[in-house]
């Protein structure tokens, strides 16, 4: 998807540049110059324009990523016996306690992309069920950390501020106990993503964002969870990963520009 964006700058400089246009038509209307000069003066306005618009719009690009498999960590509720399960599945639809099942995380993956345009925003969005998102009255939140090292069991986390290197939280309390059914949730991963791309080129193939309970699932109802939507019953992706970049797309208005107004400086010249 593209479009077109302008800078509150460009929208400064567009706005003053047609206020001259129309103060120097009134001017020259009230006046009664000769009309072959109100029109270069006219034309000299719009080449200026042009020219405004060359250095400040910009074409924006959009690209939706959906799942790439990912997966989830099952272990007892206190972190022990971790094993990773890979592919997507509804398995991957259960953040918590799971009763005698222990305990489950969830594992996110989306395939980079390379960039046309400089990166602008990087959104993961995806919805909580429509009904029983939030059972149990979970006493925790989730967490949303970053990662692109390939997923393994010891990924696994239980509590707030995991310190390891590879790991970079993104945002605290993606879902908590205020979520409610159906809701979109959003999480913001621009600036991380930000530093993994160089010139367009990611360097990485694949980010994965790994979504945990902030504290213990011991001593309490083993059953507290939540229930996102990231695969549906067939197997298909409902999360997905929104990129927009932004880039220059103006050449051919710099080049009306430039042209127009060596024009206008020729015929000057001449006169």
């Amino acid at each position: 998807m593209k479009g077109l964006s302008a800078s509150p700058a460009a929208e400064f400089f567009l706005f003053f540049h047609l206020t001259g246009v129309l103060i120097t038509i009134v001017y020259y209307k009230n006046t009664k110059l000769a009309a072959d000069h109100m029109k270069r003066t006219a034309l000299f306005f719009a080449s200026l324009l042009a020219l405004i618009c060359a250095c400040t719009l910009h074409a924006q690009t959009t690209v939706q990523l959906n799942l790439n498999a990912g997966g989830y960590i099952n272990s007892d509720l206190n972190g022990a016996n971790a094993s990773l399960e890979t592919g997507a599945n509804t398995n991957m639809n259960f953040i918590g306690g799971l009763g005698v099942n222990g305990a489950r995380q969830a594992i996110l993956a989306f395939d980079l992309p390379t960039l046309s345009g400089d990166l602008e925003t990087a959104i993961i969005s995806f919805n909580m069920r429509s009904s029983q998102a939030v059972e149990s009255k979970p006493w925790f939140s989730i967490d949303a950390y970053a990662f692109t090292t390939t997923p393994a069991a010891s990924d696994i986390y239980i509590g707030e501020d995991d310190t390891r290197s590879d790991f970079t939280l993104i945002q605290e309390d993606v879902m908590s106990t205020s979520t409610t059914h159906g809701e979109t949730i959003s999480i913001n991963i621009t600036s991380y993503l930000a530093s993994l791309y160089k010139d367009g080129r990611p360097s990485v193939s694949t980010v994965y964002l790994r979504l945990n309970p902030n504290a213990t699932l011991t001593g309490h109802d083993d059953f507290g969870r939540y229930r996102p939507d990231f695969v549906n019953g067939q197997g298909e992706s409902q999360a997905s990963l929104t990129i927009t970049t932004v880039s220059e797309s103006s050449t051919p208005a710099l080049l009306s520009g430039l042209l127009t107004l060596a024009y206008l400086w020729r015929r000057r010249i001449r006169k």
